[in-house]
């Protein structure tokens, strides 16, 4: 039964001979995750960079484009006052003459 669920895993039952060898073997093994865990550490590290960067980036153009913006609202908002202040200078002054 151990033979045959070895063998459906690719794995060929004589070939492990010895605990030494199995031994040497897992820890080729443990050596290979390593290094493809150590590739996609850096992998990661590179994507939360550049994604880091980029969220950094919309972030300034948000803040520039709520500045402007803020300016143009505070001109905006100065033209009712500014209509106040001439129609009651229009008054004022037909009311003298």
């Amino acid at each position: 039964m151990l033979n045959g669920l070895l063998k459906s895993l690719g794995l060929d039952p004589i070939s492990w001979y010895s605990a030494s060898e199995y031994r040497q073997a897992m820890t080729q093994e443990a050596k290979n995750t390593a290094s493809t865990m150590k590739e996609l550490t850096g992998d990661l590290k590179k994507l939360v960079g550049r994604t880091s960067e980029e969220f950094g980036r919309a972030v300034l153009q948000e803040q520039e484009r709520m500045k402007n913006t803020s300016k143009k609202l505070f001109w905006i908002s100065l033209i009712p006052s500014l209509i106040l202040v001439v129609w009651e200078l229009t008054r004022h002054i037909w009311q003298l003459g």
